[in-house]
């Protein structure tokens, strides 16, 4: 498909082998499990991009109206691919609609893409020391092993 050329290619890598584990032959029926997993890569994917939204929705000290920062929002990726696929997503309908159900709900109770949003910049503006990463790059590697066993047997 065309998500090579709209996504970031790190991203892009990352979706591509987490869908891989969801479905690993096209031909075998998909299980609860390959569907959970294709549906927490979609949802990790959509964290890392637009998951720091909410530190960019202020109110205003004129209108006191909640406002969406756009150009902050895109500014705040470090990566110039991230930022561009930004730049870009951000006028999209679906984005806009996303950010408009955000400034009008903000009271109501947070879903699952809210709870990961935090989990994720909460782990961002943590100071983690190297072997605590290589600890987690270790969790992380041999929970996909230990999932791609499980799923060939």
């Amino acid at each position: 498909g065309d998500e090579s050329t709209v996504l970031p290619p790190r991203l892009c890598r990352g979706l591509r082998e987490a869908l891989h584990c969801a479905v690993p032959d096209k031909n075998a029926p998909l299980s609860p499990a390959h569907n959970l997993v294709a549906s927490e890569a979609l949802i990790a994917l959509f964290v890392q991009l637009v998951g720091h939204y909410r530190d960019h929705i202020i109110t205003s000290s004129t209108t006191g109206q909640r406002e969406f920062q756009r150009d902050s929002f895109v500014k705040s990726i470090t990566s110039n691919t991230s930022q561009s696929f930004l730049d870009w997503f951000s006028e999209t309908t679906m984005f806009t609609a996303f950010i408009e159900s955000r400034l009008d709900r903000s009271l109501e109770p947070w879903g699952l893409f809210e709870q990961r949003c935090v989990e994720h910049l909460a782990q961002q503006h943590a100071p983690l020391s190297r072997s605590y990463r290589a600890n987690i790059n270790k969790t992380v590697k041999s929970f996909g092993d230990r999932f791609k066993e499980w799923t060939n047997s």
